[in-house]
């Protein structure tokens, strides 16, 4: 097969390189293909391309005392258009996007924890609420691409893949963790209860009978 492409392809560039002296053209004539569509053909047609292959490497493992109390969905909106004499091609993508919350239990100090013996209460102060992690779920983004005026998606299908790409390296991130910490206070009564709740079956097994208040 790769025999009778290459020897197709030879035919044709002599052709080129040294054209019989008189074409007879015809009102049916016609136009032979330039040597870059030539080869562009055979590129085509004898194109392989391989497998992904995936490879998953165990890195360092970190100890925090951390403790995870919510986790928010948002879907973080980027946009952006190339545009040329022929019209505006515009790509709008949407990136899902997991917020997750903590709070560190390494911060809680002797001071933060008053005990109530009267009313068998040990009243515990949360340490601050803060953002612990950004994740872009990646396979579940999604793009939509308009393509205005005498843009085309055949002919201009590599341009808006460009446009994807280029926003894909834009710290996108960095905004949902934005959005994230503007909406602590939300998420805030959802923390106290999961710290209360894991404080009281922890001193529950010896102590019980005392009520733990996460103020």
């Amino acid at each position: 097969m790769n025999r009778v492409l290459a020897g197709v392809a030879l035919l044709l560039l002599v052709q080129f390189v040294a054209p019989p002296p008189c074409w007879p053209i015809g009102p049916l004539g016609f136009v032979l293909p330039s040597p870059g569509d030539v080869v562009s053909l055979i590129d085509t047609l004898t194109k392989r391309d391989s497998r992904t292959n995936v490879d998953v490497r165990k890195a360092q493992t970190f100890s925090q005392g951390k403790l995870l109390v919510a986790r928010t969905k948002v879907d973080v909106a980027l946009e952006r258009s190339s545009r040329n004499w022929r019209g505006q091609v515009l790509v709008q993508m949407t990136v899902p996007t997991e917020i997750s919350y903590s709070i560190d239990l390494q911060e809680i100090r002797p001071s933060h924890i008053t005990l109530d013996a009267e009313n068998r209460l040990l009243i515990v102060a949360m340490p601050p609420l803060k953002v612990e992690d950004v994740t872009p779920l990646l396979s579940s983004l999604k793009a939509e691409n308009t393509y205005k005026r005498a843009r085309f998606r055949r002919i201009d299908n590599n341009v808006s893949k460009d446009l994807q790409n280029t926003l894909l390296t834009h710290d996108y991130q960095a905004r949902a963790r934005k959005h994230g910490e503007e909406n602590i206070a939300s998420v805030r009564e959802q923390a106290r209860t999961s710290l209360q709740d894991l404080l009281q079956r922890l001193l529950g097994r010896s102590c019980p009978g005392v009520k733990v208040v996460v103020d």
